[in-house]
């Protein structure tokens, strides 16, 4: 008989500034993209030869379905872990408020973490937990938010910006542990 995979899945159970989003249609999407110098010839016309890292991005992107617990969080909610952070639509300042202009992302991006649910494959996996320590609602992202009979799904997409991890010299997008 052949060796089977190990496959991994199951629900999370998403925060975002320590305050539960509610349900989500399908968790988030981790996306991690590169960025480089090309390193190109005339010796092969436009073909990419090789390339110098210049950094990255991480972002992820998910559809909540619980608009008023993922605005205000749920009922008795534990303390936001950054006060600046006005919630996951809107960071910037109350929905519907423009906030405070020239204002950096960093002072008002909260930890988005998911934790997956017992008894999964999820759960059980070498890496399970995932944090992105500052995430932030990117630019020139719409948060498109559907009044009317139909569910409210509302998509959305957090910018995670790296942060020094200490004593490494490094930083970090995000932690799975």
């Amino acid at each position: 008989m052949a060796a089977r995979g190990i496959w991994i899945a199951g629900p999370y159970v998403w925060t975002f500034n320590n305050r539960v989003v509610g349900v989500t249609e399908n968790g988030f999407r981790l996306s991690l993209s590169g960025r480089g110098d090309p390193v190109m010839g005339d010796n092969l016309g436009d073909s990419i030869q090789d390339f110098v890292y210049r950094g990255g991005n991480v972002s992820v992107e998910g559809v909540l379905q619980e608009w008023d617990v993922a605005l205000n969080g749920p009922p008795n909610p534990a303390a936001k872990s950054n006060v600046n952070t006005a919630s996951i639509f809107w960071p910037w300042a109350t929905l519907g408020s423009t906030g405070q202009i020239g204002r950096l992302a960093s002072l008002v991006a909260a930890p988005l973490v998911g934790n997956p649910c017992p008894g999964t494959t999820a759960a059980t996996a070498t890496q399970t937990v995932i944090t992105l320590t500052y995430a932030v609602l990117p630019p020139d992202y719409d948060v498109a938010q559907l009044f009317a009979a139909r569910l409210r799904n509302v998509p959305i997409r957090l910018q995670a910006l790296p942060y020094p991890v200490v004593d490494s010299g490094s930083e970090t997008w995000f932690t799975l542990v």
